[in-house]
């Protein structure tokens, strides 16, 4: 079988594409057209895109503080609609004024709070599964399954 030409550098490449050619060019041809590598270099590769892509660790991190906002929203809530038995006694004119007023601040910055956190969460969430569908090569460019070359049986 004779060895794939390495393919020609053009404006529009960019210098990481035309390495990971310039690699793919080089890798051993098989009898099927695939280009397989042994455990040790899909070991290295997953290590390096792990070194060179890190975001998961920094997405929990999202994910907690996602999840921090609606639990001060949660307490946040708790303590207006649920005021300590000292606050017992009905406030009367400009007291029962300002307490009304703070009341609905801290209603509307518990409802903030838990958007932002919901947001959170469902990016984190989205970026989660994104990341996981996603395969990386060891020039850190997405690996997209090429469909057409699949043999089938």
């Amino acid at each position: 079988m004779t060895p794939r030409p390495a393919p020609v550098a053009t404006e529009r490449c960019t210098p990481g594409r035309a390495a990971y050619e310039a690699d793919v060019a080089a890798r051993p041809q098989y009898h099927d057209g695939s280009a397989r590598k042994t455990w040790e270099q899909l070991d290295d590769v997953a290590q390096w895109s792990w070194e060179r892509n890190p975001t998961p660790r920094a997405w929990i991190g999202i994910d907690a503080i996602g999840f921090a906002l609606i639990m001060a929203a949660f307490f946040g809530w708790y303590i207006v609609l649920c005021p300590p038995a000292s606050a017992a006694t009905a406030p009367v004119g400009d007291a029962a004024a300002l307490t009304l007023v703070t009341s609905i601040l801290a209603t509307l910055f518990g409802v903030a709070l838990t958007v932002g956190g919901v947001a959170l969460l469902v990016i984190a969430a989205v970026r989660a599964l994104y990341r996981n569908r996603t395969r990386y090569d060891e020039h850190g460019l997405p690996r997209h399954r090429d469909l057409s070359r699949e043999r089938r049986p």
